[in-house]
């Protein structure tokens, strides 16, 4: 998709003069020769050891995954321009540090039950000040010099005919009743929805929780063959003002085997922030889930916002690569209208 830039609104006494522009797949993502070449270690590389065999301008995102009780965190980190290895380190922990600090809020406002979810994000965050978090998966730019510390780990080059394409997947902890039937109401039966600005400077995240808190829900969409999940953030951009840029700089999620979503052919007017899951058959009922990511500031201070929560298909079923996998079916909260950001919380059950 080609770089699509529209123009800043004029100034105002709300402005803050930033200009949005969509993702650029084909530089970022595709780099117009292949698709990206990405990596899987399950014990990790060492960040520093990594970041000395590769070059920070070849990475386009590094994860990590922190276990914690019932809970895999997973932290994915972009680099940007001029970053160095204690960057990605930065970025990790102000990512950690913005969960906590939501949690807080919801702590607040007495919601059920943010409890164990807090408690699994300030274990992480422990965790990650004692020690360097190993690097779990690497993306690298397709036309990277693969180093030797990463030589075969690659998991899913779909840009050539032989691929393995990641063919293990991930292990199955469920499996949907066999009286199941893939039909509505397939979707979480809230979503709460969080924009604030985050701890580091000139940056803002978006987060969300959501549950299945009917069993029966859940055992729907998990009947869809071979079904992902992935709930989008989706903000109003129609009137050119909006609180985050497409500059994605960090992300994270307690969803099962957590990526990042492509966001290959969307357009600007509805810009989405989506973190995934490729397997529904790894998701659990009656816990919280939660997705976020930061974002540089967007030319706005206010803006307005919904979630989409979206059932997938893998194709191939082997494949659990974002690039796999294909939406089907899509459920609005709010069922219309926008609710206004930035927000310590609004929610909508269904």
């Amino acid at each position: 998709m080609a770089l699509v830039t529209i123009a800043p609104v004029a100034a105002s006494s709300n402005s803050e003069g930033a200009e949005f522009s969509a993702p650029n797949e084909v530089s970022a993502r595709e780099g117009g020769s292949g698709y990206e070449q990405r990596f899987e270690n399950p014990n990790g590389w060492d960040l520093r050891r990594l970041t000395a065999s590769v070059p920070l301008s070849d990475i386009v995102e590094v994860v990590t995954e922190l276990e914690v009780a019932d809970d895999v965190i997973t932290v994915g980190v972009l680099p940007q321009p001029g970053d160095e290895a204690a960057d990605i380190e930065t970025s990790i922990l102000a990512t950690l540090d913005d969960m906590v600090a939501s949690d807080a809020t919801q702590a607040t406002a007495d919601r059920v039950p943010y409890s164990a979810l807090s408690a699994s994000y300030r274990v992480a965050r422990a965790m990650a000040e004692r020690a360097t978090p190993l690097i779990n998966r690497v993306t690298l730019r397709p036309d990277a010099v693969t180093p030797a510390l990463l030589r075969g780990s690659a998991v899913d080059d779909l840009s050539t005919a032989d691929s393995t394409a990641m063919m293990d997947g991930p292990a199955n902890q469920g499996t949907a009743l066999a009286a199941a039937i893939c039909e509505d109401p397939w979707w979480p039966n809230y979503f709460t929805v969080i924009a604030q600005p985050s701890t580091v400077s000139g940056e803002r995240y978006g987060r969300m929780y959501f549950q299945w808190t009917t069993n029966a829900r859940l055992e729907r969409l998990q009947a869809c063959e071979n079904s992902s999940f992935e709930p989008d953030y989706v903000t109003y951009n129609y009137d050119d003002r909006h609180y985050f840029s497409s500059t994605i700089t960090s992300w994270t999620s307690n969803l099962p085997n957590a990526y990042q979503d492509t966001t290959f052919l969307d357009g600007t007017d509805e810009p989405t922030y989506t973190i995934g899951t490729p397997n529904t058959l790894n998701l659990v009922p009656d816990k919280e889930y939660t997705t976020y990511f930061r974002a540089k500031n967007g030319n706005y201070s206010s803006d307005t916002s919904k979630a989409n929560a979206q059932r997938g298909v893998r194709i191939p079923s082997f494949c659990y690569s974002p690039w796999c996998v294909f939406a089907r079916d899509t459920e609005r909260f709010p069922s219309s209208g926008w609710m206004a950001i930035p927000s310590t919380g609004w929610t909508v059950y269904k």
